[in-house]
C-alpha cells in the first residue's frame, strides 16, 4: 500500500506531522467438518472475535491462503476437487476453480499473480492465473501423496511436502518445473514453512518427531530438531522463532532459530490442534483446534492463551496483511523509542524529550553519519513528567552533568532515545516518551518537527510515495534516512547498505525507472535529492539521476527481511542553498 505525503510548499515555524491509523488484519479459518462446516469463519484480530456469518464454500475446505494485498482469499475444498475464490471486501465467493482430486495446500505468489494448489489424489500441483481464475498449463508432477506448499518471498521457488515419499519437491516457478532431486526428510511430513528472509525452510515431520531445517541456498537439510509429533510449523515475522504444533501433546512448542533448539515451556492449546498462523506484528499466534472446534490465541508477549469458538472442525488458517505501515508521529504520540534527526553543518540542533510516565531511565544513542555512523551513547534518568532538551553542540544529561560526548562541526545523523529498565533492556513497549527536535540555521531561522515515535510493531514490504515540485524557489525535498536493527533490545545498531528500488512518476503517472538506491553510512548515501531538477541542497546524491521532471511523485520500494528492522526517515523543504526544514515523512518497523 502506498502512503502518500503531500508537503506544504512554504516554510513555517512549526511543521505539521501526520498521524496514521492502523487496523488489524483478518484471519480466515477453514471449517472442515461436513455439513456442520464447509465454510470459512472470519476473525477480526483486533478484537479476536468472529465477524459476520460463515462464508459457504465447497465440501471439506482444508487450507486457506490470502493474496499479498489482502483483497482475495483462496480456499482448497478437499472433497469438491476445487478452489473457492472469496472477495475479502464482501466475504462472498466470486469464483470456483476446478483442480485435481483432493486439493490440500494452497499458496499465492508474492506478486499475487499465481496460485499454486497441491492435489493430494493426483500427486501434482496445479497452477492458477489470478487474473482469469483459470488453471494454466499442465499440472506439475511431484512426490507421493503431497500435502502442502510454500513459496519463497522472492517468488522464485516453491517447496512441496510429499507425505507418501518422505521428501520435499522443489519447483522453479519461472518455468513451473521440478528442479533437482527431492530433499529427503522424515516420515509423516505434512507441513512446512519458509522463513520471511527466504533462507530457510522448516518441515514438520510428525512420524519422526522432528522438524527438519533446509538451507534454501543448497536445498540440503542442515539440522534436525526434536519435537514430539511435529505436525505444523509457522515462522515469526522477525525470523527468530518457529512455532511448532504438536497434535498428540495438544501444545505448541517454540524453536529459537539462532540455536535451532526448543526453548521454554510449550503453550497448551485445544484438542487436535492442526495449523498455526502468526500475526503480521508477531505478537499473536493463532492455532486451529479441530477437536474442540475453536481457535487458540497465544499472546507471545504475555504468554496468555484464549480461545475463539468457530463452526466445526477447523483446520486451515491464514491471516491477511496489515493495511497500513506507519505509526503515529503527532505531537501527542507517546512511545518507548524516539528517532530525531540532527544537523551541525552550519546549524544548531536540539532534541527535546518529555517523560509522560513514572521515573524512567533512557538510553540516548547518537549516530554520526558524517563519521561512518559512529555511535556515542549514555544513559540518563527522568523523574515523572520530566522534560529535558539536549543541545547537540554541548550535550548535558538531565541533571546538568556533562555527557562526555563531543560532536564536531559537520556532524549530522540520528538521535535514538529508548526508555529502558537497565543497561540495555527496554522497559516495555508502552508509551512513555514524547519528543521533538529543532534545527536553527546560520541566519537564526528555526525549523521544528516531531520525533518519530515508534509505537506499534508492524511487518511490511513497503512502498512509499513522496510528492515533489518547485514553487517560489522552494523545492521539495531532501530525503534523509537511517536503518537500524535490534530495536527491542534497548540498544539499537545501524544496519548499513540497505537497498531500495526507485521510480519517478510525472503528473500523467508515466513511470520512469531509476537505478536502485542505497541508504549507507559507508557509501555516504544518507541524504538524497529527488533528481537533476531537484538535487540535494547539500550537493549529495540524487534518487533518480538523468531525470529532469520538476513535478510529480517519487516512489521508493523496500523489501526488508528479518534482521533489518526499522527504517527512520525525514523529508524536508530544499531551497538549494544548504538551508531548509526537515518534516517527518515515514517510519516503519520492518521485521521480515
Amino acid at each position: 500500500m502506498f502512503k502518500k505525503i503531500f508537503l506544504v510548499l512554504y516554510l513555517s515555524l512549526f511543521l505539521t506531522c501526520l498521524d496514521n491509523a492502523y487496523s488489524q488484519p483478518f484471519a480466515y479459518v477453514a471449517n472442515f467438518n461436513g455439513t456442520l462446516g464447509n465454510s470459512i469463519s472470519v476473525i477480526d484480530t483486533a478484537t479476536n472475535t468472529v465477524v459476520g456469518d460463515p462464508i459457504p464454500v465447497g465440501d471439506n475446505p482444508i487450507d486457506v491462503a490470502v493474496s499479498p494485498d489482502g483483497t482475495t482469499v483462496y480456499v482448497s475444498n478437499f472433497d469438491s476437487g476445487n478452489v473457492s475464490v472469496i472477495d475479502a471486501s464482501t466475504n462472498m465467493v466470486i469464483a470456483t476453480i476446478a483442480v485435481g482430486g483432493g486439493p490440500v495446500g494452497v499458496a499465492v505468489s508474492p506478486d499475487g499473480t499465481t496460485v499454486y494448489v497441491v492435489s493430494n489424489n493426483t500427486d501434482s500441483v496445479f497452477v492458477i492465473d489470478t487474473a482469469t481464475n483459470m488453471v494454466v498449463g499442465d499440472s506439475i508432477p511431484v512426490g507421493s501423496t503431497p500435502e502442502n506448499i510454500v513459496i519463497t518471498p522472492d517468488g522464485s521457488t516453491a517447496y512441496v511436502t510429499n507425505f507418501g515419499s518422505n521428501n520435499i519437491t522443489v519447483i522453479d516457478t519461472a518455468t513451473n518445473t521440478v528442479v533437482g532431486d527431492p530433499i529427503p526428510v522424515g516420515t509423516g511430513s505434512i507441513d512446512l514453512a519458509v522463513s520471511p528472509d527466504g533462507t530457510t525452510v522448516y518441515v514438520a515431520s510428525g512420524g519422526s518427531d522432528s522438524v527438519f531445517v533446509i538451507d534454501t541456498a543448497t536445498n540440503m537439510v542442515i539440522t534436525t530438531i526434536s519435537v514430539e509429533d511435529a505436525s505444523n510449523v509457522a515462522v515469526s515475522p522477525d525470523c527468530t522463532k518457529v512455532y511448532v504444533v504438536s497434535s498428540d501433546t495438544t501444545s505448541v512448542f517454540v524453536i529459537d532459530t539462532a540455536t535451532n533448539t526448543v526453548v521454554g515451556d510449550p503453550f497448551p492449546v485445544g484438542d487436535e490442534p492442526r495449523n498455526a498462523a502468526v500475526s503480521p506484528d508477531g505478537t499473536t499466534v493463532y492455532v486451529t483446534n479441530s477437536g474442540d472446534s475453536d481457535v487458540s490465541v497465544i499472546d507471545t508477549i504475555t504468554n496468555m492463551v484464549i480461545t475463539i469458538p468457530v463452526v466445526a472442525g477447523p483446520i486451515g488458517i491464514a491471516i491477511g496483511p496489515d493495511d497500513t505501515i506507519t505509526t503515529a508521529i503527532s505531537t501527542d504520540s507517546e512511545s518507548f523509542q524516539l528517532y530525531s534527526f540532527y544537523d551541525l553543518r552550519d546549524r544548531e540542533s536540539f532534541v527535546q524529550v518529555t517523560n509522560t510516565d513514572g521515573a524512567t531511565t533512557v538510553h540516548v544513542q547518537i549516530f554520526d553519519v558524517s563519521n561512518l555512523c559512529n555511535e556515542n551513547n549514555f544513559f540518563d534518568t527522568y523523574t515523572p513528567s520530566d522534560t529535558h532538551i539536549y543541545n547537540l553542540r554541548d550535550i548535558l544529561t538531565n541533571n546538568g552533568s556533562p555527557s562526555g560526548i563531543a560532536l564536531g562541526d559537520g556532524a549530522y545523523g540520528f538521535v535514538v532515545v529508548t526508555a529502558v529498565l537497565g543497561s540495555n533492556q527496554p522497559a516495555n513497549q508502552a508509551a512513555t516518551l514524547i519528543g521533538n527536535f529543532r534545527i536553527i540555521d546560520d541566519s537564526g531561522y528555526e525549523y521544528r518537527t516531531n520525533s518519530q515515535a515508534l509505537k506499534e510493531i508492524f511487518v511490511a514490504n513497503s512502498e512509499y510515495t513522496i510528492n515533489f515540485n518547485t514553487e517560489g524557489g522552494v523545492n521539495s525535498s531532501d530525503i534523509v534516512g537511517i536503518t537500524t536493527r535490534d530495536i527491542l533490545s534497548g540498544e539499537v545498531t545501524v544496519s548499513d547498505g540497505v537497498t531500495f528500488d526507485v521510480d519517478i512518476l510525472n503528473n500523467e503517472e508515466d513511470i520512469f525507472s531509476c537505478s536502485n538506491g542505497i541508504f549507507s553510512c559507508s557509501a555516504n548515501t544518507f541524504e538524497y535529492g529527488i533528481n537533476d531538477s531537484i538535487p540535494s541542497s547539500r550537493d549529495g546524491s540524487v534518487l533518480c539521476p538523468s531525470n529532469n521532471i520538476s513535478e510529480g511523485v517519487v516512489k521508493i520500494t523496500t523489501d526488508f527481511h528479518c534482521n533489518t528492522q526499522y527504517f527512520g526517515g525525514y523529508v524536508g523543504l530544499n531551497n538549494s542553498n544548504g538551508r531548509g526544514s526537515m518534516d517527518s515523512l515515514w517510519e516503519n518497523l520492518l521485521l521480515r
